[in-house]
């Protein structure tokens, strides 16, 4: 199995200078995929780099822009992992040598944000599939995953099939007005596609739709 992929969507270019700084010359730079879903981009930070960047002209959407990521991670049959502009790395040598290490990451967040640290086994991520893109721009994506893989009984465990190391709130970009969030909306997809809140899901299939009564 390959070196991980990190993907570290963004929408802050200053943030993710941050995060991109607290990780320059380790292996983790050379495996990261950054994709730039903001209005100014992130060019003018880029002068030295050996990290992939993505430009997208728009805001993708966190599920989309994990995606993309998923998409290097199974092309190099690699672990995926995804990484906020919240976080910067305080031992980028650490991180980038011992992935399932959860310690390296208490207390690389920063204090005033919500923020996350992913990680996924390319069997994972080939047998659960994509996240869901209908989660846009951002919330519920995550739980939707989690909920995808406790269905294919997969269990959530370090050096097993992946783990989910995260700081549930409200991500700042929609606090402070970065991004325009409908968060019922969010919730109602969810609550259509499982039957139920989450912790309360009623389908085992999308949408109660068993896979024979699809055309």
């Amino acid at each position: 199995m390959s070196e991980p992929v990190w993907v570290l969507p963004m929408l802050k270019p200053t943030w993710a200078a941050e995060t991109i700084g607290s990780i320059r010359g380790s292996i983790v730079e050379r495996s990261l995929v950054v994709v730039d879903n903001s209005e100014e981009g992130l060019e003018a930070l880029l002068a030295e780099r050996c990290f992939r960047y993505v430009r997208t002209g728009t805001n993708l959407g966190c599920s989309a822009s994990w995606n993309v990521g998923r998409a290097q991670a199974i092309a190099r049959n690699a672990p995926l992992v995804i990484v906020s502009e919240a976080v910067v790395f305080r031992d980028a040598g650490r991180v980038g040598l011992d992935l399932a290490a959860e310690t390296n990451f208490r207390t690389a967040q920063r204090a005033d944000q919500a923020w996350h640290l992913v990680a996924l086994h390319p069997e994972t991520l080939r047998k659960i599939g994509p996240f869901d893109e209908g989660y846009w721009p951002i919330y519920f994506e995550d739980t939707d995953y989690e909920y995808r893989m406790r269905l294919a009984c997969f269990r959530m465990r370090v050096n097993d099939v992946g783990w989910f190391y995260t700081d549930k709130g409200h991500a700042r970009s929609w606090r402070e007005g970065w991004v325009d969030v409908d968060y019922e909306r969010q919730a109602s997809y969810y609550r259509a596609k499982w039957g139920g809140d989450p912790g309360e899901e009623t389908f085992l299939f999308p949408f109660g739709v068993f896979p024979e009564a699809i055309s």
